[in-house]
């Protein structure tokens, strides 16, 4: 039997591509495509691009992370599952051009805003290749035990992590902010994002409730996409738009007018 190492590369990449597909968009079996890197020296020299590309954080189902806890190590365990420790300390971080953010609970919010361990991922770390940042965001409730004293503290401890995540992976130019929550702080989670990164994107998609404190998308930006929900506001003031190359409006209600959203001179509105 031939070798493997022996295969065309472009054999090889066609290989690896069509047997990492479908596990590497997903944090459940990332994993699973791990013994790519097992075949061979040329394999892994080839696959740890493709593997290492996209960065997963992503919440537990509970309901509580207490005050005494929340800022401690262990969130990992409790709050959050993610691959970003796998990918830091095998020293791939450079290779990571997407970072997945999901959350269906207020507390592991809290977490990861309160995680020295991501913090320290972030910081020590080279997260330059990193160009793309999708956030989303369903949490309605809040975790018992929760003053509003802490929430305040935790809307100023949001701002505090957006700036490490930017000092990190300053290079992103598309950012996914779906913000499905009527809570204060996680809104302005969302705020926080988009007031770092606005002025550098190129491709922006939010929900439409994130509007409400954009008046002007800036020139750099050639693609932006609004997703209405259930519940949705229109935002007030209009954003100024005319930059724009395309607009894209996804589950806009039945009563929606463009003109009630955005001043719009794009050369194309889907």
């Amino acid at each position: 039997m031939p070798d493997v190492s022996t295969l065309p590369t472009l054999i090889v990449q066609k290989i690896i591509g069509s047997a990492a597909e479908p596990l590497i968009n997903s944090l459940v079996t990332w994993r699973d495509a791990l013994p790519l890197l097992a075949v061979c020296r040329s394999w892994r020299i080839i696959s740890k691009p493709i593997i290492y590309a996209k960065v997963f954080i992503e919440g537990n189902e509970m309901r509580g992370v207490s005050e005494r806890f929340k800022h401690q190590s262990q969130v990992l365990d409790r709050a959050i599952n993610t691959n970003i420790d796998l990918v830091a300390f095998t020293d791939n971080s450079q290779l990571v051009r997407h970072i997945a953010v999901e959350f269906k609970a207020f507390s592991c919010l809290q977490a990861l805003v309160g995680s020295k361990t991501i913090e320290n991922y972030l910081r020590a770390k080279d997260w330059s290749g990193v160009n793309s940042l999708s956030v989303k965001l369903a949490a309605n409730y809040i975790s018992y035990g929760i003053s509003s004293d802490s929430i305040d503290s935790f809307t100023v401890s949001t701002k505090d992590f957006c700036d490490t995540l930017f000092k990190s992976a300053n290079g992103i130019t598309d950012l996914v902010v779906d913000i499905r929550s009527t809570l204060q702080p996680c809104v302005a989670f969302g705020e926080a994002l988009i007031q770092t990164y606005l002025d550098q994107l190129k491709s922006f998609k939010c929900s439409a409730e994130m509007l409400s404190n954009i008046t002007v998308i800036p020139d750099q930006v050639s693609k932006l996409t609004i997703e209405f929900g259930s519940e949705h506001l229109i935002p007030v003031p209009k954003v100024n738009a005319t930059s724009l190359v395309q607009l894209e409006i996804l589950s806009a209600p039945d009563n929606f007018e463009l003109a009630m959203l955005v001043d719009f001179e794009g050369k194309q509105a889907v």
